[in-house]
């Protein structure tokens, strides 16, 4: 066996007579990708050393090309396409290749009816930009040094410095941009002053206007407050979405999310921490990866969301085929536990621009299968995903859907205004 994978590997072309009768060898494939990795760095690509990797990887969930140096962008697309296609491939690792290119980076994962990445590993190529990687519509974990150093940049203690720019990641369609939070204090949640007479809540005074800076909200506000929340900077995949979405409800069940920094912060890690599959062959595996490039706003002025063009917006509205995900947090008992988490997810149906827009709310499998409507491919993930939910978050006691009609009168109140709000502080 060492003598063929050795011969195999030092003349391609050999596969081609022999591979018919070798493979029915149980631990050819194997033996033959310890010899191509343990050689990759000396190979010259060829059509016939591509066709041998191709037949090598093809039952492989997770392809390590970062090895093979000799390969430039276009013999990395060939090989990429062809295992999206015909492999098994879900993990792909293109670490420390010196002749990657950021318009290699395009080519390679460029988009279309492929198999979906759960996962791209481009670590150690500091050639390819960030920027780079938004424009990708690539909705998968994504995992690049610059973005993970960036992170570590910014928890670094010391004085205050300007912040680094988010990251505005392409946009798809079906895709959570927002998360809207209402913490409500335990006086809010018992007193009826914040309730109609049938005991339904009164959301008129809902607003975003803290009546404080910094510290504990006051024992008595006269308002019932929201907090606002911008995912458009997230490369976030479906599975870790929901599995992240679902840490984060159970977070707060038990803790009180009471500003616009703690919120950022709960929400950076219960995503970074979803899990990167919910299949049972790896669902006790976690994930940590980069949530955002600024996941704790500790310098921001009002938590403002700074864009990439340098300026600020509060909360922008919600544009048609986007999604945002509304947390209604109750507390009952003080500062301690029994926190009632009630969540939807919610996205405009008419026109933006209007004066009034109407909403359509889903709850966790509503969404899965919105998506799977448009993306038949998806649906063996979103049974996965539903299972993982109904084992997980469902059976929780304080953790619930908002079936309330009132959602609408909330809606309209967060983002009533929300085009004139964000053209006046790009104004300023």
């Amino acid at each position: 066996m060492d003598k063929l994978v050795q011969t195999i590997v030092n003349d391609p072309e050999t596969a081609r007579k022999v591979a018919s009768e070798a493979e029915v060898l149980t631990d050819f494939y194997p033996r033959l990708r310890g010899e191509l990795n343990y050689h990759a760095k000396s190979l010259r690509p060829s059509p016939a050393l591509l066709d041998l990797l191709c037949a090598a990887f093809k039952d492989e969930l997770y392809v390590d090309l970062s090895p093979f140096h000799n390969f430039n962008c276009g013999d990395l697309s060939l090989l990429v396409s062809w295992l999206q296609e015909h492999g098994q491939m879900t993990r792909l690792n293109l670490s420390n290749l010196p002749n990657f290119t950021n318009e290699g980076l395009s080519l390679v994962l460029v988009s279309g009816p492929k198999r979906v990445f759960e996962a791209v590993y481009l670590i150690k190529n500091p050639q390819i930009s960030i920027q780079s990687l938004c424009a990708l519509g690539c909705a998968c974990h994504l995992y690049h040094s610059d973005l993970l150093r960036r992170f570590v940049d910014q928890e670094k203690s010391g004085s205050a410095r300007p912040l680094l720019l988010h990251l505005n990641f392409t946009i798809g369609e079906n895709v959570v941009t927002q998360l809207v939070c209402l913490c409500m204090t335990r006086q809010q949640t018992l007193a009826q002053t914040y309730r109609k007479p049938d005991g339904s809540m009164s959301w008129d005074t809902l607003s975003a206007d803290k009546e404080h800076l910094g510290g504990r909200p006051p024992v008595y506000p006269t308002k019932l407050l929201f907090t606002a929340c911008s995912l458009v900077h997230v490369p976030l995949s479906t599975t870790r979405l929901v599995t992240g979405i679902g840490n984060l409800l159970k977070w707060g069940s038990y803790a009180y999310v009471e500003d616009d920094w703690s919120l950022s912060r709960v929400a950076d890690s219960s995503f970074a921490i979803g899990s990167s599959s919910s299949s049972s062959r790896s669902n006790t595996a976690n994930g940590v990866e980069p949530f955002s490039a600024e996941p704790y706003p500790r310098n921001a002025k009002d938590s403002y969301i700074v864009g990439s063009d340098g300026k600020s917006a509060r909360l922008t509205a919600l544009r048609n085929g986007q999604w945002a995900l509304l947390v209604i947090e109750r507390r009952w008992n003080g500062w301690v536990a029994n926190h009632q988490m009630k969540h939807a997810l919610v996205s405009p149906t008419g026109d933006s621009q209007a004066t009034s827009i109407s909403f359509r709310t889903a709850d966790i499998s509503s969404y899965l299968d919105s998506i799977g409507e448009k993306d038949p491919t998806f649906a063996g993930q979103a049974r996965e995903l539903r299972k993982w939910w109904e084992q997980n978050v469902d059976e929780a006691e304080a953790i619930s859907f908002y079936e309330e009609k009132d959602i609408h009168d909330i809606l309209q109140k967060v983002y009533d205004h929300a085009e004139d709000t964000l053209g006046m502080n790009l104004r300023r």
